[in-house]
């Protein structure tokens, strides 16, 4: 197997260094999306369940919705209860 040039080895090397910045791209948009899905939830979520939550109040208000927790949308509220009970708790 022929070794290849310098200027060879530099183009592939270049060509992975972007196909791994466009997935990194990706996975921090992924991420970006998720954070924002989820910031929306527990919006949602308290302002369902919360009757004093007062929209408004910006950063502020955010940061104390944001200490509440948000059911995970896949669980089964009672899976959580019966998974503690099985481990002793």
């Amino acid at each position: 197997m022929a070794r290849k040039t310098i200027g060879e080895r530099l183009a592939q090397l270049e060509a992975q260094r972007k196909t791994l910045q466009i997935r990194l791209g990706k996975q921090e948009r992924a991420i970006d999306t998720r954070r924002k899905v989820l910031i929306g939830a527990l919006v949602l979520h308290r302002l369902e369940n919360d009757r004093e939550v007062h929209i408004g109040g910006g950063l502020a208000a955010l940061a104390q919705i944001g200490t509440a927790k948000v059911p995970h949308p896949r669980r089964r509220s009672g899976s959580v209860r019966r998974s503690a009970e099985a481990a002793g708790k």
